[in-house]
């Protein structure tokens, strides 16, 4: 006889696992899992804009990235390459989701956090927009060595299958066939607008793994995963 535990993702296997086998686990530790399947996984960022939220640093941002001078400035202070010009939503949501991420783990694992508000609550350090540029190891300045993010190249990456791959891929098709977990922007007054939209997730699958995947296909699966395992109620 075992207890299981897991966290996040393997918490919920963790739940799963003593519903489906309580001849084996007496008793199961679940922290912070998401039990139930979503397509819309918006209340992920939802914690973390209550957690660390910088409403002023976000409507700065969302505010630049829609005009080309202000798209220039954006490019300025984050060192991003001149290929980025804010025209494709895909290239702005790749570009989010990279800001959103750093914090987000912040959030998720409790660490950096003393860090993160340091900076922030430095007036010193600039602009709202100008710290939350810093806080992610942006110089403020342009280079040469700039920072590229074209979504044509996270396709290509999530497209590797070679051998000693950390599982990228793997949990990608994961979200796409059983859980969605798409942890999109959809949250009023977020902390990183409002460009990373669930169709930045799904056109991820169908670009990665086919046509074959739509939204509806991801629908169908999520609802599948919940009948299967009780939702949050296992």
């Amino acid at each position: 006889k075992v207890v299981v535990f897991g966290g996040s993702y393997a918490g919920s296997l963790a739940a799963w696992f003593r519903e489906k086998y309580p001849n084996i686990a007496v008793g199961a530790i679940a922290s912070s899992a998401p039990v139930l399947a979503e397509v819309d996984f918006k209340e992920y960022m939802s914690v973390v804009n209550d957690s660390l939220g910088t409403e002023e640093a976000s409507q700065a941002l969302d505010e630049l990235l829609t005009t080309p001078e202000g798209v220039k400035k954006v490019r300025q202070m984050f060192n991003l390459c001149d290929t980025f010009d804010g025209t494709d939503t895909l290239d702005v949501a790749y570009f989010i989701y990279h800001l959103s991420e750093s914090i987000g783990i912040a959030v998720q694992y409790n660490t950096g956090i003393d860090g993160i508000c340091g900076i922030m609550n430095n007036p010193s350090g600039g602009t709202p927009l100008q710290r939350y540029a810093k806080v992610h190891g942006y110089p403020g300045t342009k280079r040469d060595d700039c920072y590229d993010y074209k979504y044509t190249d996270l396709v290509k990456s999530l497209n590797h299958t070679f051998k000693g791959d950390f599982g990228t891929r793997q949990w990608t098709y994961q979200t796409c066939t059983e859980f969605g977990y798409f942890m999109s922007t959809n949250v009023k007054d977020c902390l990183f607008g409002h460009n990373v939209p669930v169709h930045y997730y799904t056109q991820q699958c169908i670009d990665v793994f086919g046509p074959q995947i739509t939204a509806q296909t991801i629908q169908k699966a999520v609802d599948t995963t919940n009948a299967y395992y009780g939702g949050r109620q296992p």
